[in-house]
């Protein structure tokens, strides 16, 4: 989900369900992400803010946590004109991109129960266009061809293979889609 300004979100919860990701919204070009520990409520920031009022501000989008708790996946415009799906490593902050070669604005993104695979759609000229990725792998899958319109509400079924969606086109105000990843 896009910050389109100031505010907080929560994310996802760690598998251990201890910490809690934040993302503080500053504008849609400004925002930051946080761990909240529930026990004592200390946030921690994961993306450091600037102290130069001149430095490039950056957007992250949170999506969820790794499932082994050691990193998240977010979507983020850092290094780059376009916003891309990308995973954090929480020990060393470093990032590592998944969608270079994508030369659009990825928009949202959900991790599959398991954290097998990663649904995410990209605005290609003001329409959606669904993208499979698998984590292990680190490799796009193919994506089932939809008709043209724009994706919203993108959610894993418990089941890790059914992914559902709402999708508004010429056609129809909002359907409700359900694919099987296989």
């Amino acid at each position: 989900m896009q910050n389109e300004g100031g505010g907080w979100s929560a994310a996802d919860w760690s598998p251990d369900d201890k910490t809690l990701l934040l993302g503080e919204g500053i504008s849609i070009n400004e925002s930051y992400l946080w761990l909240a520990n529930v026990a004592d409520g200390k946030k921690t920031l994961i993306t450091p803010k600037s102290t130069d009022k001149d430095a490039v501000k950056i957007a992250y989008d949170p999506v969820a946590f790794s499932r082994d708790g050691q990193g998240i996946f977010v979507i983020t415009d850092r290094d780059n004109e376009f916003r891309r799906l990308a995973y954090i490593d929480l020990k060393t902050k470093e990032h590592k991109y998944f969608t270079t070669s994508i030369k659009w604005d990825v928009e949202l993104a959900s991790l599959s129960r398991d954290g097998s695979m990663i649904a995410f759609v990209v605005n290609e000229n003001g329409m959606s266009v669904l993208h499979l990725w698998d984590v292990k792998t680190a490799r796009e899958l193919p994506a089932p061809r939809l008709p043209t319109g724009v994706i919203a509400g993108v959610k894993w079924h418990d089941n890790n293979q059914d992914l559902g969606f709402v999708m508004v086109s010429a056609r129809s105000t909002a359907d409700v889609y359900s694919n099987r990843v296989d």
